[in-house]
């Protein structure tokens, strides 16, 4: 069943967090890994593997829809989307 999978019960965990409810330390914590994200997102931005990941989902239209990557004016599947950004 659905609901017994790991991803749907972290899901279901983190839709359920509220920010109101983090302390002072947890939110510091959030933002500095949320700034490191993006830091390495553009300073990779023009690395080959990107340049490649972004070549390969420019070639796959969603059939919904679908994803942007980071930096990006074009929309993907959700797989690659998530691999790149």
């Amino acid at each position: 069943m659905r609901k017994n999978e790991l991803s749907w019960k972290i899901a279901e965990y983190i839709s359920e967090i509220s920010f109101r409810n983090l302390d002072h330390d947890s939110i510091d914590e959030i933002k500095k890994r949320v700034l490191d994200s993006i830091g390495v997102a553009l300073a990779a931005f023009n690395e080959r593997p990107y340049v490649i990941v972004r070549k390969l989902a420019r070639k796959t239209k969603p059939v919904s829809k679908g994803s942007k990557l980071w930096g990006e004016n074009y929309i993907t599947i959700p797989e690659y989307a998530t691999f790149a950004n």
